[in-house]
């Protein structure tokens, strides 16, 4: 899965953090990362199998401690 993500270039929603952006933020740059960034994260825990979970991240490391065990 790490590789097909990277091939892709989503692996890095596995160990970012979402942008903080305020609702009254203005500013159309960090608006639009705040948007790309859930595109992203979106498409990396395809929402619609795994929607019990917030993040890629979460979801990454929910798997990572299940098969580690």
């Amino acid at each position: 899965m790490l590789f097909y993500l990277t091939m892709l270039h989503l692996a890095r929603f596995l160990w970012e953090d979402p942008p903080v952006v305020d609702e009254s933020d203005t500013n159309t740059a960090r608006r639009a990362a705040y948007d790309q960034w859930g595109l992203g994260d979106f498409l990396c825990r395809n929402d619609n199998v795994y929607h019990e979970v917030q993040t890629a991240k979460e979801f990454w490391n929910s798997l990572e401690l299940k098969n580690w065990k």
